[in-house]
């Protein structure tokens, strides 16, 4: 049984979700966790990029307009970071102005998903960009 516990533990998605939005960190936590996520959160670009450097998450959703470090900084350092340069990186942002997407895109982003989104939604961006990245490694 115990055996049981550590497979299982072993095999969940850790997704690291940066946003400044308490009430956004908080759904987004629960929603991952009644999905099977291991779900880490930071609440500024800062401490995010700490976070994904420590932690290693598998896959990160982060927000575009924060204090501190906005989400293009922290993308920036996530992408010339020797170990987690190729996290798929899933930026959420309330702008879905052409500069906007297009100034995120030439960061290498996985995907992009405007506010408000579907849940569902997100979790099949998540799946896909997991999927892939699976594939990579293979």
């Amino acid at each position: 049984m115990l055996d049981s516990i550590f497979r299982k533990k072993k095999e969940q998605t850790k997704v690291l979700v940066v946003d400044d939005g308490p009430n956004m960190l908080h759904v987004l936590t629960k929603f991952l966790q009644r999905q099977g996520h291991d779900v880490i959160v930071a609440a500024n670009g800062k401490e995010g990029l700490e976070k994904a450097i420590a932690e290693e998450p598998d896959i990160i959703l982060l927000d575009l307009t924060m204090p501190i470090m906005d989400g293009k900084q922290v993308l920036r350092h996530i992408r010339n970071h020797s170990v987690i340069k190729d996290t798929p990186v899933i930026m959420l942002t309330a702008h879905s102005e052409p500069e906007h997407v297009n100034a995120i895109a030439e960061h290498e982003i996985t995907d992009y998903i405007t506010k408000p989104f579907d849940y569902e939604y997100l979790l099949q961006k998540i799946n896909e960009a997991l999927e892939d990245r699976r594939k990579q490694r293979v």
